[in-house]
């Protein structure tokens, strides 16, 4: 019973996020046309039952994109027998519902079960995270084991501490401990591999590891011994997993190519006079668009040149990026509530948009400075992901779409700023005594030790 005490927040927040995605998708979605960048990934689950083969035409195998969103598709599109795109939008939504968990947990292992349900209904609600579960992008999968492999990172960093701390255990206890330490590391390897089969920019998540274990270690967070552990393990999985697909990918083009061939399109669009001067400066437009024309739109030929000729002008439109990213919404074509602006539902939509995310921004800023002190140990994998997601929509061209993979972590945050103004203990401005439960006296100790080590 105590159990299923447990288990009820956290279905509480996956049915409240279901829910909202739910009628997202009847409403606003209802006419939802299948266009640009979702068609691609759409015509290759539908390529998969015509040609068998991973191909959007006969005979002739694609290298453009990455594999996880199309074949998850076809799972669907095979099991139920049919092509219909609202199956696979209401696949996102349970996807999209279950990194409103992740959150969830996340906040309840960091802040406390109070603050975590709080966290966990502004996830459900929050529009910068539903919205992609009615678009037939990569996104809500991406988000979804972009924030799994965060979990599972602090898990095994929080679990080592506690191991390394613990002089009690038995033999057979200390077994079954090591077991499960490091399970943790093995799901985020199986994480990790995932967002690289959904996105190009998945390994850099690797060099994201690496980054953490030299932080945990020398900081004397976790021993040497048990972090070279987990980042072998997360390194050899990511590994293997990816393996066969490369080697498919180089039986076809006798190249290496880890997931897919990477496009020239996205610096070509970015950087150019037209973005430079145009109206909506600083935002990636299509290369048949700039000027000067671009002789070849899949080069980062164009870009490299362009760079080198208006290095003079690059803090501001490296400025512009940055900027970008932070603005509530910014022109994506494709989303069914830009798609059908005259619905009421749209309307609404746009409108939470427009009043919700400006707020959580804020929030997730305040919980950054707040939680630094007695946080910022716990959050370590978090500012590291945050840091490698702002980087590179700086380097390559700032929007509210490219932001999508952090909102988890900004709703995080913003449960962090709750707990900040609402808790009474020590470490935070407003300090006062108050009787510690004694799960939460152990819980304290436990951020004390990690701390110290950080400090």
């Amino acid at each position: 019973m105590k159990s299923l005490r447990g288990f009820l927040p956290a279905a509480g927040v996956f049915g409240l996020a279901l829910l909202i995605r739910i009628i997202y998708n009847v409403t606003v979605g209802k006419h939802y046309l299948v266009e640009y960048d979702a068609h691609y990934y759409y015509d290759l689950a539908v390529g998969m039952i015509k040609y068998h083969c991973y191909c959007s035409v006969a005979n002739t195998p694609s290298i453009t994109r990455a594999p996880l969103w199309p074949y998850i598709m076809y799972s669907i599109f095979s099991v139920l027998g049919t092509t219909q795109d609202i199956y696979a939008r209401l696949f996102l939504s349970v996807l999209g519902s279950g990194t409103c968990v992740i959150i969830y947990l996340f906040a309840r292992d960091i802040f406390g079960h109070r603050i975590a349900l709080i966290t966990g209904a502004i996830a459900a609600v929050y529009p910068g995270l539903f919205i992609n579960d009615g678009w037939l992008y990569s996104e809500s999968v991406y988000t979804f084991f972009l924030t799994a492999f965060a979990y599972s990172l602090y898990r095994f960093q929080r679990n080592a501490q506690r191991s390394s701390s613990d002089h009690t255990l038995t033999s057979s206890r200390s077994r079954l401990q090591t077991i499960a330490l490091y399970s943790w590391p093995l799901i985020a390897g199986v994480s990790l591999a995932l967002s690289t089969f959904t996105r190009l920019n998945g390994p850099l998540l690797l060099a994201v590891v690496f980054v953490w274990a030299v932080i945990v270690v020398w900081k004397k967070m976790i021993a040497w011994q048990i972090a070279l552990r987990g980042v072998v393990i997360i390194a050899a999985v990511t590994v293997i997993l990816i393996a066969p697909w490369t080697l498919r990918n180089y039986t076809i083009t006798h190249k290496i190519i880890p997931i897919a061939m990477g496009s020239g399109m996205v610096l070509t669009g970015a950087y150019n006079n037209t973005v430079l001067q145009g109206h909506d400066t600083g935002m990636w437009v299509p290369p048949n668009e700039v000027e000067p024309p671009a002789p070849n739109a899949d080069s980062t030929s164009y870009s490299v040149h362009w760079i080198r000729g208006h290095l003079q002008h690059m803090p501001f439109l490296l400025s512009l990026h940055f900027l970008h990213t932070w603005v509530p919404y910014t022109p994506e074509p494709g989303l069914p509530f830009i798609e059908f602006p005259h619905q009421i539902s749209s309307t609404i939509v746009y409108d939470m948009i427009w009043i919700m995310t400006p707020i959580v921004i804020l929030m997730a800023l305040l919980g950054l400075i707040f939680t630094w002190k007695r946080q910022k140990s716990h959050l370590l994998i978090a500012y590291l992901i945050l840091a490698m997601t702002i980087l590179q929509n700086i380097a390559f061209y700032g929007s509210s779409r490219f932001r999508s993979p952090i909102e988890p972590l900004l709703v995080l945050l913003t449960g962090g700023a709750i707990w900040w103004f609402t808790s009474k203990g020590p470490g935070i401005l407003r300090s006062r005594k108050r009787k510690v439960p004694q799960e939460d006296s152990m819980a304290s100790l436990h951020e004390a030790q990690l701390t110290e080590a950080w400090s």
